[in-house]
């Protein structure tokens, strides 16, 4: 889901974050739009949904993943 919003997550990212970077993809991917598609903007409602329904376990994830490096 973050791959399709075109996103790394980190410590920083918030759902601010998400629901902007959302905004600006969905701009490219409206059916309305050059090169969009319902296909596209199908796919990108389903990744924001999944990335919002996540992010927490996404950075908790990344962090406890760093702990173990150190």
């Amino acid at each position: 889901s973050f791959k399709v919003m075109d996103m790394d997550v980190s410590k920083d990212t918030t759902n601010e974050l998400l629901t902007k970077q959302f905004k600006a993809l969905a701009v490219k991917c409206h059916p309305d739009r050059p090169g969009g598609s319902n296909d596209k903007m199908s796919e990108l409602n389903a990744a924001f949904k999944i990335a919002k329904e996540n992010l927490t376990t996404a950075i908790d994830k990344l962090s406890e993943t760093k702990r173990h490096k150190n």
